[in-house]
């Protein structure tokens, strides 16, 4: 009886675990990207790759100013 409410108890836990887990990893990497700033390529609609950002700062500045140069010529 012992190792039957143990082992309910353990399934219980990893299971509970496994979820909390997955909703602050969501959490952290929507932190993550509005601290980046959105999306910078806007091709895939996420600028994490792997927790690793696929622009710096300087491509971004670069990029932003580039659209703004094409919508001035339309």
């Amino acid at each position: 009886m012992f190792i039957i409410c143990f082992c309910s108890g353990l399934i219980i836990f990893y299971i509970t675990a496994s979820v909390i887990a997955h909703c602050v990893y969501r959490e952290w990497k929507g932190l993550a990207e509005d601290c980046a700033g959105g999306s910078i390529t806007r091709a895939d609609g996420n600028i994490l790759h792997y927790a690793v950002l696929e622009k710096r700062e300087e491509a971004a500045i670069e990029e932003k100013e580039r659209v703004a140069e094409l919508k001035k010529k339309r």
